[in-house]
């Protein structure tokens, strides 16, 4: 199972979740180190991982994490789109390199993700699982963070239709929407509001 964005947070949480059920982990993060923290929980625990720099706005990087999954483990099953970046800020004075950086991440690259590890599902022919990490953004529209909102929402409508168009191959596709969870992200957020 490949996990983007699991240098920390919510990623990390996810990976040593996956690796605990049992499956080989592909941890992909931009930072390797943070990564390599990763896959050292995880084969502490004694399960197996492969730590890689990933990322996930580039389609070479991730052609290139797909490829090594499957060259290291034989195959892929899944994969867990977590990365994502926030920016702050009111929707009136919304800078264009902060909107544009997250939808690259959020949207451009985890539509990416998708399908280069579906490509290699369907070519194994053997069904899969994918689950987009969305949040509670996508569906209620918070202040001061109109497009890391609306990225969200594509998310979440994405995982609609890539969900009815890969049933037919026995791929799942399923989004959640977590709300405010404790990572260096959320703190960068609360300090933020804070002033």
């Amino acid at each position: 199972v490949l996990v983007t964005g699991a240098g920390g947070g919510m990623g990390r949480g996810i990976a040593e979740a996956v690796g605990e059920a049992g499956a080989f982990v592909v941890a992909g993060d931009l930072q390797f180190e943070t990564v390599a923290e990763t896959i050292g929980i995880i084969k502490a625990r004694g399960s197996r991982g492969l730590a890689i720099e990933l990322d996930v706005t580039s389609n070479e990087s991730v052609a290139d994490a797909v490829r090594r999954a499957v060259s290291e483990f034989g195959r892929l099953d899944g994969l867990v789109n977590n990365a994502g970046v926030c920016r702050m800020g009111s929707a009136l004075e919304a800078r264009t390199e902060d909107r544009d950086i997250q939808h690259a991440v959020n949207v451009e690259g985890l539509y990416s993700c998708c399908q280069l590890a579906v490509r290699q599902m369907m070519e194994q022919e053997s069904g899969g699982a994918i689950v987009n990490i969305a949040s509670e953004a996508g569906k209620v529209g918070y202040p001061n963070s109109a497009f890391y909102n609306a990225t969200k929402a594509a998310v979440i409508s994405l995982t609609r239709t890539m969900a009815q168009e890969w049933s037919g191959a026995g791929i799942n596709v399923n989004a959640v929407c977590p709300g405010g969870v404790n990572t260096a992200m959320l703190y960068s957020v609360a300090q933020w509001r804070g002033g």
